[in-house]
């Protein structure tokens, strides 16, 4: 019988001989006779790739194209948008979709935008650029929806610490079998720190306090973090709660949160500059606390949602009732969705059965928010490592194509991010630059600022075409 550190010295052998093997030159398959032995291959080890110009001019061009709007000043109502449009490299298709979007820009003080993705957009990448340059076109400061709770110690735009026994249900998690709703909110997700109600019987008898301290994150390089009102977006609850607001060490306000079943809004006012916010719970019960919104007298938030491996296809499990009245409380007027990475791997000949998918989730989607316009942002690019060395994975133009085609069946906008990367074999050429992790799959921070910036100047053309367009039918 081996000893534990035998054991352990053999696995280490083997492990160390197949991680040389990696390593070297080989193809991916030895042959022996009948057998045949896979060599695995480690992409961060790899540097070869293939050529991809276009991708490297890209990302040069990035660095000298600048924005074709400039600062307005805050208190003034709204900026002049310059009617020039800004060469990009791919525009958006299906852009008549926006117009929902475009008219609230030009009409409405007060708008969210809900840009739910995968792990592509974890710690506010993407969004974080967006919402700077739209909060140049509606003059505004403030973070948006954020979800109260660290998830997978990723920070977010506002930095949360909780205290209390808070825990957090997702559309998609094991703790889903306490629940007898689907009510997840607009985040699809909530958290609570008292037990389910339904699920407990000391609910009745016993006091729950929690608190929940928000701080600013400045190392997002936000250019605005002042914020003058903090909102609380809740719903299921059956006993009156207190939340107390403090700014700093400063009480601010206290407010009751009274029994609910269905989603609610109540509002802090915050009247001075805070580097610190805090939110004290007192009572019998929980809130489900759906989501925090920080915010300016008015503006526009561009709400950054993540959800980790997910491929997109819960939206379908939250009843339209409770996504459409998220959408009236919070004036929802673009709903941006951004999904793949997920489905890649699966490496499929044919993905219409993906394309159904997605159109049966925007199609969800568009029966709830009817007041919104959608956005698809489509796949960006992933290497897989080979025999020649880094290339596509063969699956991504499929998946790309399937969910152009579901933008286009359910009358909503596409952004190709694949494209506008460069196309075939782009991501090497992001990750040579800086611009990607060595996964060859996310966008480093600074990489989300530059395809963020790609999206925007795509974005900002069409609006500069809607408002053409107005001038025409009005002159």
């Amino acid at each position: 019988m081996f000893k534990p550190w035998q054991t352990l010295l053999f696995f280490s052998v083997i492990f160390i001989f197949f991680l040389s093997l990696s390593l070297l030159p080989l193809p991916s398959q030895l042959s022996i006779g009948s057998i045949h032995i896979r060599i695995p291959k480690i992409p961060i080890k790899q540097t070869k790739h293939a050529e991809n110009r276009t991708a490297e001019i890209i990302i040069h061009n990035l660095t000298k194209t600048e924005n074709n709007i400039k600062e307005n000043n805050k208190d003034s109502a709204r900026l002049t948008i310059r009617d020039t449009i800004v060469p990009v490299s791919i525009s958006i298709e299906f852009a008549e979709n926006l117009q929902l979007f475009f008219d609230a820009l030009q009409n409405q003080p007060y708008i969210h935008v809900l840009h739910y993705g995968d792990s592509q957009i974890e710690g506010d990448r993407i969004t974080n650029y967006l919402r700077q340059q739209f909060q140049k076109i509606i003059p505004s400061c403030g973070e948006g929806l954020i979800i109260p709770f660290k998830v997978n110690q990723i920070s977010q735009a506002i930095d949360i610490t909780t205290e209390g026994n808070w825990q957090r249900y997702t559309v998609n998690n094991s703790k889903n079998k306490k629940l007898n709703h689907n009510n997840f909110g607009p985040l699809l997700q909530f958290v609570r720190y008292a037990p389910l109600y339904n699920d407990s019987s000391g609910n009745d008898s016993v006091i729950f306090e929690a608190s929940l301290i928000a701080r600013k994150n400045k190392e997002l390089g936000a250019m605005c973090q002042e914020f003058k009102k903090v909102k609380l977006i809740y719903g299921n609850l059956n006993k009156p709660v207190l939340v107390q607001l403090y700014a700093d060490n400063d009480f601010i306000e206290m407010k009751s949160l009274n029994p609910t079943i269905t989603i609610q809004t109540t509002t802090f006012d915050i009247h001075k500059k805070a580097e610190k916010i805090t939110l004290e719970f007192t009572g019998k019960d929980s809130p489900d606390l759906y989501a925090i919104s920080f915010e300016d007298d008015h503006g526009i938030y561009f709400d950054n949602i993540s959800l980790r491996g997910n491929s997109g296809t819960d939206f379908s499990k939250i009843p339209c009732n409770q996504l459409s009245s998220s959408g009236i409380l919070l004036n929802v007027k673009l709903i941006m969705y951004q999904f793949g990475i997920n489905v890649a791997p699966s490496n499929l000949n044919d993905y219409t059965f993906y394309e159904n998918w997605v159109y049966y989730q925007l199609q969800h989607l568009k029966r709830c928010f009817p007041q919104a316009s959608i956005l698809v942002v489509g796949i960006s690019d992933m290497s897989m490592n080979t025999d020649s060395g880094l290339v596509s994975i063969p699956s991504i133009t499929k998946i790309r194509n399937a969910q152009k085609q579901a933008a286009k069946r359910a009358n909503c906008a596409f952004w190709d991010t694949y494209e506008a990367m460069g196309g075939a074999h782009s991501m090497a050429s992001w990750v040579k630059a800086g611009l990607a992790s060595k996964d060859y799959t996310h966008f480093s921070f600074a990489g989300a600022q530059k395809i963020s910036k790609l999206l925007f100047h795509a974005l900002y053309n069409e609006l500069v075409r809607y408002k053409q367009s107005k001038s025409y039918v009005n002159s």
